[in-house]
Order: structure tokens, then sequence, then C-alpha cells
């Protein structure tokens, strides 16, 4: 039994569980996918059970989380995207991450402007940012077709920089 987050034209977003680790693990433990994630490694099955379990709590918690995107005609995997505040930050962060064969495609478009509205409009956010890799062009331009804006650049404690773009709806 899934959980439905959302639908957009083409995919369903649904709640993570379980049943999702070794899907999880077949999207995070693709270096192609994570090379802009986090510290460009791979998850270990481990640590997408962790992932999944932290993922349940705060769902517990704040009523969202990391979700699966399945194509709504064919049930394949596309990858994860989720609304989720890392370290506790206040703000909320997207994230996602498709498998290659879903690039290129609009998925990520479609994905990014359909989750960022359900949590406009049904979780009652006034703001979403997304964080991404200076080099990961092609996501900084998914968030700016998405209403994105670049608010700052963020140097990180290790020298290394971070692009933030930030949503606000239209007031």
């Amino acid at each position: 039994m899934t959980s439905l987050v959302c639908e957009t034209h083409r995919a369903r977003i649904e709640q993570i569980g379980p049943r999702d680790v070794e899907d999880m693990h077949l999207v995070y433990g693709d270096p192609l996918v994570v090379r802009f994630v986090d510290n460009g490694e791979p998850l270990d099955r481990a640590g997408c059970v962790r992932w999944v379990e932290v993922t349940e709590a705060n769902v517990r918690t704040r009523g969202y989380g990391m979700c699966i995107v399945r194509c709504r005609e064919s049930h394949e995997l596309i990858g994860f995207i989720g609304l989720v505040h890392p370290g506790g930050q206040e703000v909320p962060e997207i994230k996602y991450a498709l498998r290659p064969q879903w690039w290129g495609r609009g998925y990520a478009s479609e994905l990014v402007a359909g989750l960022t509205s359900h949590g406009i409009t049904h979780l009652g956010m006034d703001r979403i940012i997304a964080t991404v890799h200076p080099e990961n062009t092609a996501s900084a331009r998914v968030l700016k077709r998405c209403g994105y804006r670049l608010i700052e650049t963020r140097t990180n404690e290790d020298g290394s920089e971070t692009l933030v773009f930030g949503f606000e709806p239209s007031r």
C-alpha cells in the first residue's frame, strides 16, 4: 500500500518506507547520480535503511519528507524527491535525484514544480530553498525554470561553495 503525496502529469510522488530501500540504493548507490550530492559518494544499503528511518520519523513529526517517484503509466522508478530540513534548518529544502534514463525529458522540472506547489498550497510553506553544487548546471536550470531564484553562494567549512536557490510564492 502506498501513500500518495501528489501527482504530476506523468508521475506519482509517494511516501517512502522500508519497501523502498532497494530502489533508494539503486538511485543513491549510483556514482553518476550522486556526484553532486553531499560528498559525492554513493550510499550503501545500510545508509539507505537509515535514510528511510529518518524519513519515516520526519513524516511522523512534520508530515512530510523524502518521497519515491514512479511513472504514472508504467510504474517504473524515476527517482526520489522530497521536502526536508537538513541539520534541523528552519526553512524546508527541496531535494531530488533521478535515474539517468529519466534525465533530459522534463521530469525534474515537472517534479520540482509539482512538489513545490504541494508544499506551498497543501503544507502551508511560505518559502522553500534548494542547494546546488556549482557544477550542476542542469539542476540550476531546473530550479530557475520552476521559479526559484539564486539567493546566495554559501562557502562551506571545507572551502567549497554551494549555490542556494529560493522560492517564495507571489504575493
